[in-house]
């Protein structure tokens, strides 16, 4: 058995093995064994049995640098077993040791300090069961600059004192879960190669993962942090399961990288702070007692049934997260798995909220977020969400649409939407541009439910003065009762009718151009129908009565004849067109004309007199509804 070196290693402060390699001459870094001047792992078969002889139960073991295989940590272990076969050490220093094989402190009590600080583990090590107790030198368990090169396991381990993993390397699986970290837990700088298991570790300490390093899965299920969870820069390149762990007194969590952080049903007792850039977050079910304010970068965040029991906060953050100093948290990693067509967009470091469903939102706002493809039905008080900052929702689709429908072409008047009308909208035979194809599947929220959505929306809008942005979500709702079949008939006529001439009194435009087909329509119908042919003649019938001491008196009637048409050869001409066309205006401005009309004209300008101002009006209400304060 050969001693493992590496010459990065610092120089041994002990007492150094005289054995030296047959191939290389290197001289063994292992402390030399009391009145020996050999390590444990170079003593004759009789020199060693000796050693052992020496080792009972609570037996201090000093083998720094030494390389230990199988077969010499198992006869290590058998002598230092009590009577009731728990192996029991004293101080352990094992600092750059080097287990060659398979390393198995199943069960085993250290009563004194652990020292593995640089030890080499180049196969397995199995500490399940053991316990770092406190009643030698403080019983730290030092694992500092330790190489893990197989599996790590250290399942329901007892760490009574402080657990120190500082630069640790874990080529291996990582298995913590069932461990008792009864003081502070020290993984600062870190490295996971593999996954890592922490659940139901009840880290009552403080836990201290700061800039550490998960390749694998790290799964901290139904652990608890009783004190500080300390994440700073921590990056974790796949999952990090945090789900159902409370979190007592912790005041951060973040910054950190991670592919999917899962939250769901985490508790927070304490305020607290997280800064996350992800791929996704996962929070249902999360309680936060004391409020949260989420700083995020690229994830798409689930809220669904959170509970915000005071106000809270939600929002994206356009640069990197600052660490210590003049750092920032790099988040490269999670850029390259963002889509490819949203990678290079403005708006790629946006988070994204996909769901709101059963939370409730009086205590939520939203900052800089992406809520297009957010799930509101079920949320609760949605009324009382505070939207700030650039949050974008979704739209119907741009173009002309073009199906087997009636109309067989179609425009989407531009506003936003909601993921639910998305989900809905393509089921219909107007599905181009909301839907690849038209979906068959069933729908959960109807238009129905829909207006209700909207009308929250809105009035979450109104409340925040933003009058555009609830105009814009006053629109939906209206589309949504034009939809809905629990509507009446006539209602819903109405409403139909409201939306063809104006667009629901918000888009000008469309008023604009009723108002003009209106105008054009009267125009050629007074041509056609309304203007008589010239001045009409005029009869003056009556009698005089005279008496020889009265004035004379005129008793008369003065007739006009009904204005006539001209022939319909003499009609449509230019002068008649702009004649009908100033009857037209001055009906629509209310002001009376002295143009003879036919019995048609006289209806047909009494039309454009209720219609014009109508259309008029309903224009600036839309020009209102989009600039007012």
């Amino acid at each position: 058995m050969e001693n493992i070196g590496t010459d990065d290693a610092p120089a041994p402060s002990w007492p150094t093995c005289v054995h030296r390699t047959r191939e290389t001459g290197r001289a063994c870094n292992g402390k030399q064994v009391d009145g020996f001047d050999q390590c444990l792992a170079h003593l004759r078969p009789r020199q060693l049995e000796q050693v052992l002889r020496r080792f009972t139960p609570g037996a201090d073991l000093e083998a720094p640098g030494t390389a230990v295989d199988a077969a010499l940590l198992a006869r290590i272990v058998r002598a230092v077993k009590g009577e009731k076969g728990l192996p029991t050490f004293g101080y352990v220093n094992l600092t750059q040791a080097h287990f060659t094989e398979d390393a198995i402190f199943r069960g085993v009590k250290f009563s004194g300090k652990a020292e593995f600080t640089s030890a080499h583990f180049h196969r397995n090590a199995e500490f399940t069961g053991a316990q770092f107790s406190d009643y030698v030198n403080g019983g730290d368990a030092i694992f500092r600059k330790a190489q893990f090169h197989g599996n790590a396991e250290f399942t329901r381990a007892q760490f009574i004192k402080n657990a120190e993993f500082e630069d640790a390397q874990f080529h291996g699986s990582a298995e913590f879960t069932g461990v008792q970290f009864s003081h502070s837990a020290g993984f600062a700088g870190a490295q996971f190669h593999s996954d890592a298991k922490f659940t139901g570790a009840p880290l009552i300490g403080d836990a201290e993962f700061a800039g550490a390093r998960f390749s694998g899965n790290a799964g901290f299920a139904d652990a608890e942090f009783t004190s500080n969870a300390g994440f700073a820069g921590t990056g974790f390149s796949g999952d990090v399961d945090f789900r159902n762990v409370i979190f007592r007194t912790a005041t951060s969590l973040g910054p950190l990288t991670a592919g999917t952080l899962i939250l769901q049903g985490a508790v927070f007792s304490s305020p607290v702070v997280i800064e996350a850039a992800a791929v996704s977050l996962t929070c249902t079910g999360t309680t936060w007692e004391k409020g949260v304010t989420m700083r995020l970068r690229l994830a798409r965040v689930d809220l669904e049934r959170a509970t915000f029991t005071v106000p809270s906060s939600v929002s994206g953050s356009d640069q990197q997260f600052a660490l210590a100093g003049p750092k920032r948290l790099d988040d490269s990693e999670v850029v390259s798995r963002i889509p490819k067509e949203q990678r290079g967009s403005d708006d790629s470091w946006m988070p994204a909220l996909s769901s709101l469903r059963g939370a409730d939102a009086f205590n939520l706002s939203v900052t800089d977020v992406d809520l297009s493809p957010c799930r509101f039905a079920g949320a609760r008080l949605l009324d009382q969400l505070r939207l700030e900052g650039r949050c974008i929702f979704d739209h119907p689709p741009e173009r002309l649409r073009v199906g087997w429908a009636w109309p067989p072409v179609w425009h989407w008047s531009s506003r936003p939407s909601s993921a639910e009308e998305r989900i809905w909208r393509a089921t219909r035979s107007k599905y181009s541009g909301w839907a690849a194809t038209r979906s068959a599947e069933p729908v959960e929220v109807r238009p129905e439910r829909l207006a209700g959505l909207y009308r929250q929306l809105r009035k979450a809008q109104e409340d925040a003065k933003n009058e555009p942005g609830a105009a814009d979500f006053y629109y939906g709702e209206m589309e949504m009762r034009r939809h809905a079949r629990s509507t009446p008939a006539a209602e819903r006529g109405i409403i139909m009718l409201y939306w063809l001439i104006s667009g629901y009194g918000l888009r000008a435009f469309r008023s604009l151009a009723v108002l003009v087909i209106i105008g054009v329509i009267a125009t050629a119908a007074l041509v056609g129908w309304g203007l008589a042919a010239g001045t009409p003649p005029q009869r003056l019938i009556g009698s005089v009565t005279t008496t020889g001491q009265n004035p004379a008196q005129i008793n008369a009637t003065l007739n006009t004849t009904t204005p006539q048409l001209p022939p319909a050869s003499q009609r449509w001409t230019g002068k008649r067109t702009q004649t009908a066309l100033e009857v037209t205006l001055e009906s629509i401005a209310f002001r009376t004309t002295t143009q003879p009309l036919t019995p048609a004209g006289t209806w047909i300008t009494i039309a454009a007199r209720i219609l014009g101002p109508i259309l008029l009006a309903l224009t600036l209400l839309a020009v209102r509804n989009r600039v007012k304060r």
